[in-house]
């Protein structure tokens, strides 16, 4: 049994070295800190697939009561980063080459259709948004060894921003419950290549392109084209 099998069925044991959590949380309220804590131990992998995760031990990790746990956990789950246990308790999502392939195929369709609409609709300031968003990525690619979080985080940003960009809250919402599927990625080993993610920060810069003329089918050709080729099975 590999030790990843051991601590999901063992549950959520605590973390060492937990207390960097103190220095990522200042100036936050206390369920913005134990949903960045959460989310970053889940992203990185020290926690696997399938993990019970009890609020009583993040309690203790974190230094939070558990209602700020709870609703940390409970803002998790609209993201698809924590499903419901058993006893209506909490586990890490797992996802299987299926449930990619079925994400991906919603994210074109969604993400299409609202890159479409963003193209008659983005103003000048959410255009610059996207470019210096772009600009950050391409910083973070070039260095040697990337910051996969840092990367993964400045993506999202910028589909979220393009999504916001299409004027339609019911588009941001259902977007924003499939986009954390690249972080889980991070812990299976799947993350892209490098070639890869300098291709996605290029995609981006097409669809920004796009953007700025105006020409909808462009975008949402280019859209679905980028996130076809970073999501593959």
């Amino acid at each position: 049994m590999s030790s990843d099998d051991e601590a999901s069925r063992a549950g959520f044991t605590g973390l060492e070295g937990s207390a960097a959590f103190d220095g990522d949380g200042k100036g936050l309220k206390s369920a913005d800190k134990a949903y960045h804590y959460i989310r970053r131990v889940i992203i990185t992998g020290q926690v696997a697939p399938g993990t019970h995760l009890t609020e009583t031990q993040l309690s203790q990790d974190t230094g939070l009561s558990r209602t700020p746990i709870r609703d940390a956990l409970r803002r998790l789950r609209t993201e698809g980063l924590v499903v419901r246990g058993p006893n209506n308790g909490a586990e890490v999502a797992s996802f299987t080459n299926s449930d990619v392939a079925v994400i991906r195929e919603i994210r074109c369709r969604l993400e299409g259709y609202a890159a479409e609409r963003a193209a008659t609709r983005i103003t000048p300031e959410q255009i610059e948004r996207l470019e210096s968003i772009a600009a950050d990525m391409e910083t973070v690619v070039r260095v040697p060894s990337i910051d996969r979080i840092a990367f993964a985080d400045l993506n999202v940003a910028f589909h979220m921003g393009l999504a916001e960009a299409s004027g339609s809250s019911h588009l941001v919402s259902q977007i924003q419950s499939v986009i954390q599927l690249p972080l889980i990625l991070l812990r299976r080993n799947l993350w892209p290549s490098e070639p890869a993610n300098e291709r996605g920060v290029w995609h981006h810069r097409e669809i920004i392109e796009a953007l700025k003329i105006g020409d909808a089918y462009w975008v949402g050709m280019q859209m679905r084209a980028h996130i076809a080729s970073s999501l593959r099975d």
